[in-house]
């Protein structure tokens, strides 16, 4: 189709022509929680595999199941951008429902460098109260149907219990993605998905 192989050139462009440093690629993946990296909520999985079957820049790392109740979530793909030697890590994991399509994204960004780490949260903050508003509940934004969760974990724990690294389908080569990520200091993320309509409600 037309419209996905635009996709596929608009996506496999960002990374040298958009987003030089970390700092720029965190403004542009937290710009419009409608459209991330092509990503949407509801976008069906045939749609999501077309586009990300072989993109540059991004490794498919693995899939597993997690029936976690509260998400609603079957599948969970992790794609990584980077090296373990890259002074920032940046990954997402997408997130499909029992109807096959995407109910959660959720984008990540590792580094041990606290300047990088509080410029890339910094950035990522200011995006999500020009859309969502000022946050609700510390660090949680919500708008139309939506729910966006800010994370920003300093000094975490090197410790990953035996279950996270557990046999998955796909391989990121040196070292796995959850090694990846425990061997930094710092990590920002924000979590998009729909909210639970017995705790949140739009005004």
């Amino acid at each position: 189709m037309v419209m996905t192989g635009i996709l596929m050139m608009l996506l496999a462009a960002i990374p040298s022509a958009f987003a030089a440093t970390p700092v720029e690629k965190a403004e542009l993946v937290s710009r419009d929680m409608d459209n991330i990296y092509t990503m949407y909520l509801g976008m069906s999985k045939k749609d999501f595999m077309q586009n990300f079957s072989d993109v540059p820049n991004w490794k498919f790392s693995h899939k597993y199941q997690a029936p976690y109740p509260y998400r609603f979530a079957k599948d969970q793909y992790v794609y990584v951008r980077g090296k373990y030697t890259d002074p920032v890590m940046h990954s997402f994991l997408v997130q499909f429902d029992a109807n096959d399509t995407v109910n959660g994204i959720d984008v990540t960004f590792c580094t041990n460098d606290q300047e990088t780490a509080d410029a890339i949260y910094n950035v990522i903050q200011k995006n999500l109260v020009r859309q969502f508003g000022p946050p609700r509940y510390n660090n949680t934004y919500l708008g139309h149907y939506r729910i966006v969760m800010l994370y920003y974990i300093k000094e975490q724990q090197k410790s990953i219990s035996p279950r996270h690294l557990a046999a998955t389908e796909g391989r990121t080569g040196e070292r796995s993605w959850m090694q990846q990520y425990a061997a930094r200091k710092y990590k920002i993320s924000f979590r998009l998905g729909f909210p639970d309509s017995r705790l949140f409600h739009d005004e």
